[in-house]
């Protein structure tokens, strides 16, 4: 299969532009300079945030996941992506022939009452709360987890690139 990779460097109001241009992403982890943010993709949400206060992250979907870390008062992007689309701000352009497979990761924390995607983590200890849809299956407690599909890309073998796919719900 083929993959593209595109790259380039924006300011921050570049980057919210840019994030709200994407209808392809289901989640978005943002890491301002003092928490960590796991969410659903809502542009109306990004367009709320305050950019001079975010340090990296990365947005992601079944087809595609943009990165970006901050370099002085720019952002460095890199946007992967299974289809090729016309990106007119990211600058550099790859594509790449590779193989995919995926792998499902657990997450930290185990199901707790306070609401419908609270999960605590005693090793930490830390509540931690993950924008999951349920589809009317229940959650049991201290049995439920979450887990993350991470897609791998490999040429002849060994992993070239990985992205985030999408969150999962499952019961131990």
């Amino acid at each position: 299969m083929k993959i593209y990779l595109y790259a380039g460097k924006m300011n921050e109001n570049g980057l919210k532009d840019c994030l709200k241009k994407f209808d392809n992403f289901n989640y978005i982890i943002v890491e301002f300079y003092d928490s960590i943010s796991f969410l659903k993709y809502d542009k109306k949400e990004i367009s709320s945030w305050d950019f001079s206060k975010i340090k990296k992250g990365r947005a992601f979907g079944d087809n595609s996941e943009l990165r970006w870390r901050r370099k002085g008062d720019e952002f460095i992007l890199s946007f992967i992506c299974e289809e090729q689309i016309c990106i007119d701000f990211l600058k550099d352009k790859l594509e790449i022939e590779c193989e995919k497979s995926s792998l499902n990761t657990i997450l930290w924390g185990r199901y707790i009452h306070f609401s419908k995607n609270t999960f605590f983590e005693e090793k930490i200890p830390k509540i931690i709360e993950y924008p999951i849809d349920l589809d009317g299956r229940s959650l049991t407690l201290n049995k439920s987890f979450v887990s993350i599909e991470v897609v791998i890309y490999k040429d002849k073998g060994k992993q070239i690139l990985n992205r985030l796919k999408k969150l999962e719900v499952k019961n131990a």
